[in-house]
Formats: structure tokens, sequence, C-alpha cells
């Protein structure tokens, strides 16, 4: 039931339940919550979704991505992460990334860019920022943060469209930049 639960979690953009009084004793509802995932809950007949939070989108980001080590699949990316990481006005602006001062930088602004903060968590984790603080080469990660804009693009476009979604991993990085300078 695991598998199947996470399966239609990754694919909800809100939960509508029919009934109120079984949020205590559902299994479902007891696995979305542990698992994680901020997929807005609600219950009828009393409609009362609470807007998205920001921070705890962006929380529940960085946790999903350290419980999977920051190997996630395109085609297993839960719909709430990949809409919240595309929804916010400006995703295209790129911020200067080649140290740890860097994403420090973009985690203090208060833009609420949660795909620029997303990328530049996992670039820090990847490129091992702690031990090497001035490691990454500016020209790669401008490009590296472009690809992973169009990768989200690419993903939403295929899930909108119906069509199997492509397979990759969003945060390869040495993978892309081999075949981006091949």
């Amino acid at each position: 039931m695991e598998q199947l639960y996470n399966l239609f979690i990754a694919h909800c953009d809100l939960i509508l339940y029919n009934n109120r009084g079984i949020h205590k004793t559902d299994p479902f509802l007891t696995h979305v919550k542990k698992l994680g995932v901020p997929v807005p809950i609600a219950f009828l007949p009393k409609f009362t979704a609470d807007t998205t939070d920001i921070e705890k989108v962006l929380n529940a980001s960085l946790a999903y991505l350290r419980a999977n080590a920051f190997r996630i699949r395109a085609e297993k990316l839960p719909q709430v992460f990949l809409r919240s990481w595309m929804s916010q006005s400006g995703q295209e602006r790129y911020a200067h990334i080649s140290s740890l001062d860097d994403v420090a930088a973009i985690f203090r602004l208060d833009d609420k860019n949660i795909r620029l903060k997303v990328f530049a968590y996992a670039l820090a984790i990847h490129a091992n920022f702690w031990a090497d603080p001035e490691c990454c080469d500016a020209d790669s990660v401008h490009v590296l943060y472009r690809l992973f804009c169009r990768q989200l693009d690419r993903i939403a476009l295929a899930r909108a469209s119906g069509q199997p979604p492509e397979r990759f991993e969003l945060f390869d990085f040495d993978r892309q930049l081999k075949s981006i300078y091949r």
C-alpha cells in the first residue's frame, strides 16, 4: 500500500476528503504526514485548504532532497514540489553561485524563489562547499541552473500533456556537465 500511496501523493495537488471524522484514523493520511510532502489536505463539506506557506514548502523540499540522498528522478518528482518550484515569478533570474557564502546569501533573500534555493542547496551539497568553499566555475553553475529550469519545464509540459515522463536525475550535475561539454 505504501507504494500506491507514494504514487498517489506524487501526482496530487490537493487531497480532498468527503468526511472530516476520519482524519485521525485514516492510514493514508498517516502516511502523508510521515512522508513529509506538503500536499494540501481539505475536508468536505467545509473546504478549508490552507494557502501554502513558502517556508514550509522550502523546508519540505530540502527535507525531501535529503531523504532521497539528492537522487531525485524526474518521473518521481511529487507534483506539489514541481508546482511550487515553478510557481514564483522571476524564476529565470540567476544569482551568482560559486561559494558557500553565495549559497548563504541566496537563503537570506526574501524573494521566495524556491527554485533557486533548492538548486543552490543541491549544488552546495554536490560540490561540497564546506570542504572547498570556492570550488565552482561560475559559468558552469549558470549553465546547470538554466538546465535545471528547462528540465522542470519539460517535466511540467509532459505531465500536462499526458505523455510518458522522461527518465533522468534532476541533480546529477556531473553527468549534465559532461553531456553539455561533449
